[in-house]
């Protein structure tokens, strides 16, 4: 894996060292993507950094939430469907 758990791009690095290590971490190469857990490290360690890291954050926080997406299928239920649309 070509990725570390502490990178200095997301430690010390500009907004934007950060945005390119994550575009390429993360949706660069789909074979060789990070663990969840260091991505969830990742999300932690720019959010200390502060508000000029929010929109990391999410970028952490979206990958995330695609990978869980393509383990477990999302089906709506009768009663979520049914408070939707007030039927």
């Amino acid at each position: 894996m070509p990725f570390a758990l502490d990178p200095e791009e997301l430690l010390t690095g500009t907004p934007r060292e950060g945005d390119a290590f994550l575009m390429n971490a993360l949706w660069k190469s789909p074979t060789d993507a990070p663990p969840a857990e260091w991505v969830v490290h990742w999300r932690d360690l720019l959010r200390e950094r502060g508000e000029d890291f929010a929109s990391h954050v999410s970028a952490c926080q979206y990958w995330l939430y695609e990978q869980e997406l393509g383990r477990v299928r999302v089906t709506p239920t009768r009663s979520r469907t049914s408070r939707k649309t007030g039927t």
